[in-house]
């Protein structure tokens, strides 16, 4: 993450909105009263992906489960009734 003051995202702002978006790099710009990070709208989505997914109950526990279940335990996918679920 690279740390820049405003004047300096001002003067570059363009290059600085590239960097992100191009090389997923945050910008942090370090102000009197603190300071700001921007990230890419792919990286905003992917936080708030999952911080929906850490809200909901039961969600951590079922991701975890399903990590230690083997494959041929699974049903095929062509199988799944979607609409029972």
């Amino acid at each position: 993450m690279v740390t820049i003051t405003p004047t300096a995202l001002r003067q570059n702002l363009y290059a600085y909105l590239e960097q992100v978006v191009r090389y997923d790099e945050r910008v942090n710009v370090a102000t009197k009263n603190g300071g700001v990070v921007i990230i890419s709208e792919e990286e905003y989505r992917s936080l708030l992906e999952t911080m929906r997914l850490y809200v909901t109950p039961g969600m951590v526990e079922s991701i975890l489960q399903a990590k230690t279940e083997r494959p041929d335990d699974c049903i095929p996918l062509n199988e799944v009734d979607f609409d029972a679920l």
